[in-house]
């Protein structure tokens, strides 16, 4: 299903055609008006559609299969090198080009060359080096890997693989398009890969040549997929960095739970890599997101589970604020929410020295630990003064040096100025949870106002759209307190704080409109609506960084 959404309604735009068409005969000024209401409600749409997780597995294997055929390379290896590029076909497969040898080793796909006073007869090094040689690679250093001869046991559980035992086979698909001369290799253009090297005596190994028996392989393997250490899986030999690829894992490993579970993991890593790919953030909603535009951080409202998201980082939609802008804003509420209302409500500055003093006993009279000036806890003033003007603390007195006094040490004034404005995000925050409760409100006058004849369903329509419009515009307010408390030193500020309380105003009139709405009052309540939209909007416009 494809959606483009300025809108939760997943509504799609109106083209510039279709509004001069409506238009026909109306005054200039007002297409021109409808025009700019249509060009910044733009700055909210993409374009995406929503996927099963059979589909992103075919748009996967599209991608996989162009880089084996280009590169003739076993299809989990192109997934492998996909997901470390971010599904950058072209990349890839330049890289890959330009030196073949070199990519795959610093991929883990290939051992790292090193260089000994003995060779080796290894066909998986070996085959190695005779690429490396004929693409002109630097060979600094050779290890001899172990040697394979048939009753050589296996090096964990030191037992001996029968001759009888079944032997496996990696890259079935992959054998039957690329045939070799050689049976321990498979040809993949300039570079060969190793496949079962130990069939004949039942020991099993990667490009390394590091060999084991099927039983500790699979023991391995699911124990490291149980803990979910997927990205973790190497050669079981010491320091020995290769990496498992995904065919070996699913032929070696027994039971098909854990294989489904191995592959259910894979699958998640290649959406989770893929920038144009976003899991649905709703719990247990298996859609999947796909971006038909250049991936940006947009709302995207899942039709299924009705969950909206921004589609960059997965959180709630966040505008007009960064999304890096808004991780730091959580985690500051997260580690500072506790700490900074307890010192606000329990403590506070020394008027001497500005040490952050906490209250504990029942007495006013306070001495500083720190310069031990005495004062009292309630107006701050001297202790001395209170001898014979005690009174005076109950009484309110301007100050004209009162900025010289309510100078604070930096930390203390950077954490009012958190309070400051988590007070008021968190304020926007418990309005929005109260979202549910003020619809059901709407809609209950609507049926009074029916019951009574003061009109139809339809006449009062608009009170539903203009608690629509409210949320909306309160949605924004919330995020644009992180921003304020983020950008004190942007350029222009003063604009920002400007629109900023005009949004603030023009959201409380309309609440205010709808609270007390009567059926004559509709094209008030209707203005109220389109302003507010509009300074939504032109915020949005003008102060959105991404």
């Amino acid at each position: 299903m494809s959606t483009e959404s300025p809108k939760n309604d997943g509504t799609l735009e109106e083209s510039e055609d279709d509004l001069d068409y409506y238009n026909y005969g109306e005054p200039d000024s007002y297409i021109e008006y409808e025009r700019s209401m249509l060009d910044k409600s733009r700055i909210e749409a993409f374009k995406y559609s929503e996927l099963e997780v059979g589909d992103v597995g075919a748009l996967l294997n599209k991608d996989v299969e162009i880089v084996c055929n280009a590169l003739s390379i076993p299809p989990s290896v192109a997934r492998s090198l996909l997901i470390s590029h971010e599904w950058d076909v072209d990349r890839v497969k330049s890289q890959f080009l330009s030196n073949p040898i070199a990519f795959l080793i610093d991929h883990g796909l290939l051992p790292v060359i090193t260089c000994a006073s003995s060779a080796s007869d290894s066909y998986a090094v070996m085959a190695t080096i005779k690429v490396a040689q004929r693409l002109g690679f630097s060979v600094q250093r050779y290890l001899e890997p172990p040697r394979v001869v048939p009753g050589d046991p296996c090096s964990i559980c030191l037992t001996t693989p029968s001759p009888s035992t079944p032997s496996l086979e990696f890259f079935p698909d992959f054998q039957k398009q690329a045939p070799s001369s050689d049976p321990q290799l498979h040809t993949a253009g300039e570079v060969r890969f190793p496949a079962s090297a130990g069939q004949s005596t039942g020991l099993y190994g990667l490009s390394c040549g590091h060999r084991f028996c099927a039983d500790c392989w699979s023991c391995y393997l699911t124990a490291q997929i149980s803990e979910g250490l997927i990205t973790q899986l190497k050669c079981m030999a010491v320091s020995c960095g290769v990496s498992v690829p995904e065919d070996f894992v699913v032929t070696v490993i027994k039971g098909t739970p854990m294989k489904d579970k191995y592959l259910s993991i894979i699958f998640q890593r290649m959406v989770m890599s893929h920038p144009a790919l976003r899991n649905c953030a709703g719990a247990d909603c298996s859609v999947i997101i796909h971006a038909l535009e250049s991936p940006k951080a947009r709302r995207v409202s899942c039709s299924r589970c009705k969950c909206q998201f921004c589609f960059v980082c997965g959180e709630p939609y966040h505008a007009p604020i960064t999304c890096s802008m808004l991780k730091r804003w959580l985690r500051k509420c997260q580690d500072d929410a506790g700490t900074a209302i307890y010192m606000t409500a329990h403590t506070k500055d020394c008027p001497e020295c500005h040490v952050c003093i906490e209250k504990s006993g029942g007495c006013n009279h306070m001495q500083c630990s720190q310069c031990k000036h005495e004062f009292c806890w309630v107006c701050l003033n001297p202790w001395s003064v209170h001898k014979t003007e005690y009174y005076n603390c109950s009484r309110y007195t301007e100050r004209p040096d009162a900025a010289d006094d309510q100078a604070r040490q930096q930390a203390r004034e950077s954490l009012k100025r958190y309070v400051f404005y988590y007070d008021r995000w968190a304020n926007h925050e418990r309005s929005l949870r109260l979202e549910q409760q003020h619809r059901a409100a709407v809609c209950a006058k609507i049926r009074e106002k029916v019951l009574k004849k003061e009109g139809t369903w339809i006449d009062w329509q608009h009170l539903l759209t203009a608690a629509d419009t409210l949320r909306d515009c309160r949605y924004t307010l919330k995020y644009t307190y992180p921003m304020a408390y983020y950008s004190e030193n942007m350029a222009n500020k003063t604009l920002f704080e400007y629109q900023h309380a005009l949004l603030e105003s023009e959201v409380e009139d309309l609440a205010w409109k709808i609270e007390h709405a009567q059926i004559t009052d509709r094209g008030e309540l209707q203005n109220a609506m389109d302003v507010c939209e509009k300074h939504r909007l032109t915020l949005l416009q003008e102060f959105r960084t991404e």
